[in-house]
């Protein structure tokens, strides 16, 4: 099976990677504390109320009750540049986050790429280990044919024989290393 193409690689591993969600996330709280930095300068509209009701205890039919109510409305004029560096450190904050993410993407795109040809290039060996067999086998016939009617040696096909074993590892180290790439392709995609 062809492994999926980078593109929807990294778009599933965005989904999934709980490192990427949390820097996701921390990008908006970063966004937020900006925009709350810079309401620091803005007015405030402010209103309270409250009522109450008192007994008098000598005279109980002297009862009374009160009510408050006001609004306030205030605007900073002056705060000696805390708002202005506030901002600043949002957007600092904001920029930091930004990178963070991104390099985590690079790296993250960088490795789901190397998995990606390790497949392909794992793959193309695996069929070349299986024709590699094939050719081994074909060479052990010939050589126990030959063998069978004198013409040949113990020695070619005690070779022959090694030939097939070794072409045999081979496939399956071959077919152990596509395994191992698809395992890391998985993992990179927390899948």
């Amino acid at each position: 099976v062809e492994p999926p193409a980078l593109a929807l690689l990294v778009e599933t591993a965005r989904k999934n990677r709980p490192e990427i969600v949390q820097l996701d996330k921390e990008l908006l709280a970063a966004d937020a504390n900006l925009a709350a930095a810079r309401a620091e300068r803005r007015p405030v509209l402010s209103a309270t109320a409250s009522a109450g009701w008192s007994a008098d205890i000598a005279r109980d039919s002297n009862s009374q009750g009160d009510w408050l109510a006001g609004i306030t409305l205030s605007w900073p004029l002056f705060d000696g540049g805390r708002s202005a560096a506030d901002a600043r450190i949002a957007r600092a904050n904001l920029a930091f986050t930004t990178a963070q993410r991104d390099a985590l993407l690079i790296s993250l795109t960088s490795e789901l790429d190397l998995s990606r040809a390790q497949i392909v290039a794992n793959r193309a060996n695996v069929q070349a280990s299986t024709e590699a067999v094939t050719a081994a086998r074909a060479q052990l016939q010939l050589a126990d044919a030959r063998y069978a009617q004198g013409l040949g040696s113990q020695i070619e096909l005690a070779d022959a024989q090694t030939a097939v074993t070794t072409a045999e590892g081979n496939l399956v180290q071959a077919e152990f290393q596509v395994a191992t790439a698809w395992a890391q392709l998985h993992r990179a995609t927390a899948q």
